[in-house]
């Protein structure tokens, strides 16, 4: 059976492999899987985001050479003070100034420019224009590719970094003046290049509109609300007012932006997302109908897998806790663990370490660093092999115990649940004890803080009073229960010493100490039985060696007798035959005087099998008294039966619940009385099957009936009869073996044997 169960965890485990690398498979290779049109849709969306940047970035070009790019150059015209971009610069960077002008611009905020004056106007436009220029200026201020220019570096063409791996040339006109905008990598490099696209006609368009970038078009107008957005968000700041309206600037800057290039690099870097896009669109699909199918075989797989598990699962759970030899249900030593807070270890560590394992293989499942997607995989493989093992092992726990009857017993809430049951039954078991314990407690409580009041009030004497009487309460209740104690302590010991008549009668106080009195005298009690049934035992054993020895010496005595008279007379004497007959019958006797004691032996240490089957107990009963009709018909013994037709079955072994009738009816043929009944009576019940043999006995029944069933104890006193006294105690032996029972009983003269054996 051990071996078995070995090979079903294995198997188990095998297939929860086999089910979890099946899955995995099928997530990575089919399941993750999108068509050519979905990587195309990916790829061209992250080159607008890519192309709606870099135009962001050349338009904050645009704005700082066309407004802030000459220090001199006047933005804001006043009656007393004009504001030049160089002013605009040393505001931005003057708290104090930036918050004095903020408050001036403040104070106009909630205005009605309708009801304001000329002059009012006037300062309104004033601070406004200059709500837009320090708004403009916070956004060009930190664009890094507009650092060169502000260090002095105004250069025609201004390099910008990479995005990733695409390449960029933007060229736009401010003035007269025409510059550009180019990523690091020499964009004129074309041959270097694959994917590119160029501006013709406001649209942004592929040169080869094939593959990954077909049908890609964005007209640059659809960039405006986007860098709107993105312009309004950039600078952070309460000048980004009502004023800070960037439409028509956009609008601007696009109109002056002549020409955009865009590509991406043929040497790419792995990690990019660019770069994932273009392979994940060549290895794809451009459908997925045969994708399908193999998601279909995967499901099959893990569906068969599992559907096998649960089978050995179930086999493994009808095993759980039988033993080959016994057939009985029986714990093992793993079962006294508390299975209540395995389960919540196993469930703790499940809920939080699958979790955190599938998290990690989400954020790297579509990254290019699949070696830490392998890794992380395993790992979730190894924790779920251990998870599913040790589920397989609690839940056969779980059912040994159910077999076993012990669940409860062998959970920590049933401990804590027995502890509490046992603390609430001593609490109710000694309630007055209990109460009196709590209140007294309480009152002496209550007593000293009346105490330390009183001394804390200057009224030392009675505190002190109060204090001396607590503690006299106190010592005289300690010194009543250590007396009463002690006295009991002496009981016990005059019981210890042999005097079990010995007895508590005192009255005492505390109720726990009436208690253990009560149990002392019931102990005394219990020793005095106990050692009456030991010397009932001891008689009863002197009794049985002295009535084996009777028996076996009798018929033994008598061969010994009439072998010496053969021997003195001779084979020849006329009297030979009659002594060889003696010999005979004593020896038969002895025969089957050993023969009874070897089986009552055999019955007793349950050497013997069973070999019980569905019989008739109806038939047999009516077969055994057919048997013995001649020999009652020899003490003329009449048979009263009061048996039922219909068959009655039982589970038992034939040949022996046989021998159980051959005992009681040669019984009844030793020590009847001659011309009297022999009753016989079958009564059934739904479950149960009812005999009753009865017979009045020969000589009077002076004994009690317990004592026949006992080995060697026989009717007759005298012992002058064949028997041997094992009938009835080997007749009883045997049914119950077989989940039966037998009583004697008697009344005056009438001798009765019942036996109850389960229905088939």
């Amino acid at each position: 059976m051990k071996k078995k169960r070995i090979l079903l965890h294995v198997m188990i485990l095998v297939l929860t492999v086999v089910c979890f690398g099946t899955g995995m498979y099928g997530a990575k290779h089919y399941w993750s899987v999108q068509p050519k049109t979905y990587y195309a849709h990916q790829f061209q969306e992250n080159y607008k985001v890519i192309m709606r940047e870099v135009v962001a970035s050349a338009g904050k070009q645009y704005l700082y050479r066309r407004d802030f790019a000459d220090d001199n150059k006047i933005l804001v015209k006043g009656e007393k003070e004009n504001i030049t971009a160089k002013d605009i610069k040393v505001i931005y960077r003057d708290e104090n100034r930036k918050e004095t002008y903020y408050n001036k611009i403040e104070s106009y905020s909630w205005s009605d420019y309708d009801s304001l004056s000329k002059k009012q106007k006037r300062r309104y436009e004033y601070w406004a224009k200059l709500a837009k220029y320090m708004t403009e200026y916070g956004i060009v201020y930190d664009d890094s590719s507009v650092k060169s220019i502000m260090a002095g570096n105004d250069e025609k063409s201004i390099k910008g970094k990479s995005q990733g791996n695409t390449q960029y040339s933007i060229t736009y006109k401010v003035g007269g003046t025409q510059y550009r905008y180019v990523s690091d990598f020499d964009y004129d490099k074309s041959d270097k290049l694959i994917d590119q696209c160029i501006l013709e006609y406001g649209e942004i368009k592929a040169l080869d509109d094939k593959g990954i970038m077909k049908n890609l078009k964005v007209n640059l107008r659809d960039f405006a609300s986007d860098m709107e957005e993105q312009y309004s968000t950039d600078y952070a700041s309460d000048w980004n007012s009502e004023w800070s309206d960037f439409s028509q600037d956009i609008e601007e800057i696009l109109n002056n932006i002549k020409v955009c290039n865009f590509g991406i690099s043929k040497n790419m870097t792995y990690d990019d997302y660019t770069h994932q896009l273009i392979e994940k669109y060549n290895d794809a699909p451009e459908n997925l109908f045969e994708n399908e199918r193999y998601k279909l075989m995967v499901i099959c797989i893990c569906i068969a897998t599992i559907i096998a598990a649960l089978a050995m699962f179930i086999i493994l759970m009808a095993w759980a806790g039988y033993r080959k030899k016994s057939g009985s249900a029986g714990l093992h030593k793993i079962d006294k663990l508390w299975i209540d807070l395995w389960l919540i270890l196993i469930l703790a560590a499940g809920a939080y370490g699958i979790p955190k394992m599938l998290d990690i293989l989400a954020s790297y499942w579509n990254t290019s660093n699949q070696l830490v997607v392998n890794i992380v995989m395993i790992a979730l493989g190894i924790i779920l092999v251990i998870l599913v093992e040790m589920v397989v092992l609690i839940c056969e726990s779980f059912v040994r115990r159910l077999k076993y009857k012990s669940l409860i017993k062998t959970t920590l809430l049933g401990k804590i649940c027995s502890g509490i049951k046992k603390a609430v039954s001593y609490i109710l078991l000694n309630t007055k004890t209990s109460i009196l314990t709590i209140v007294f407690g309480v009152v002496s409580l209550v007593w000293m803080l009346v105490a330390l009041k009183m001394a804390a009030n200057h009224k030392l004497i009675i505190g002190v009073i109060m204090t001396i009487v607590l503690v006299i309460a106190v010592v005289t209740i300690i010194v009543k229960f250590v007396c009463e104690y002690n006295k009991i302590a002496d009981g016990t010991k005059k019981i210890a010493d042999g005097n079990l008549d010995y007895k508590l009668e005192e009255e005492y106080f505390f109720k726990m100490n009436k208690k253990l009195k009560d149990g002392i005298n019931n102990i005394g009690d219990g020793l005095s039985k106990a050692v009456g049934e030991s010397l009932k035992n001891e008689r009863m054993k002197t009794e049985l060696i002295t009535n084996v020895s009777h028996d076996l010496k009798t018929p033994l005595t008598s061969i010994i007798n009439y072998v010496g008279l053969l021997k003195n007379e001779g084979v020849e004497s006329e009297n030979a035959e009659k002594y060889l007959d003696v010999i005979d019958k004593k020896s038969m006797r002895l025969k089957n005087l050993t023969e009874d004691l070897v089986e009552a032996s055999k019955l007793n240490s349950d050497v013997i099998t069973f070999n019980k089957e569905k019989i008739d107990i109806v038939q047999l009963i009516n077969q055994s008294i057919g048997e013995y009709e001649e020999k009652f018909d020899e003490k003329q013994l009449t048979i009263i039966k009061n048996i039922q037709e219909e068959p009655v079955y039982v589970m038992a072994d034939g040949r022996r619940t046989w021998r159980v009738f051959e005992n009681l009816y040669g019984n009844i043929y030793k020590y009847a009385m001659e011309s009297t009944r022999v009753y016989v009576d079958v009564k059934c019940t739904e479950e149960k099957v009812y005999i009753a043999v009865k017979n009045i006995s020969a000589t009077p029944l002076d004994f009690d009936a317990d004592e026949l069933m006992e080995r060697f104890v026989r009717g007759d006193k005298s012992r002058t009869t064949e028997g041997n006294g094992l009938g009835l105690s080997i007749a009883k032996s045997i049914v119950e073996r077989q989940d039966g029972e037998m009583k004697i009983s008697t009344d005056g003269d009438l001798f009765k044997v019942e036996i109850v054996m389960n229905k088939k």
